[in-house]
């Protein structure tokens, strides 16, 4: 009778095993969208030069109307 409480296990054990491979392609695919969000980075540090500018040009103009 133990004999047979043994094979069941095992069994059961090898039919699990075999799904798990198919799963694991799919994380690869979300790499990709990660390039996208570096380029709109430089774009904001990009704008941020140039308000800088322009408030340097406000200042320069009120000390010359004093």
């Amino acid at each position: 009778m133990n004999t047979n409480r043994y094979y069941h296990c095992y069994y059961s054990s090898s039919s699990p095993s075999s799904p798990p491979p198919l799963p694991p392609p799919l994380p690869p695919p979300p790499p990709p969208p990660t390039t996208t969000t570096i380029t709109t980075t430089t774009t904001t540090t990009n704008n941020n030069n140039n308000n800088n500018n322009n408030n340097n040009n406000n200042n320069n103009s009120n000390c010359e109307l004093k």
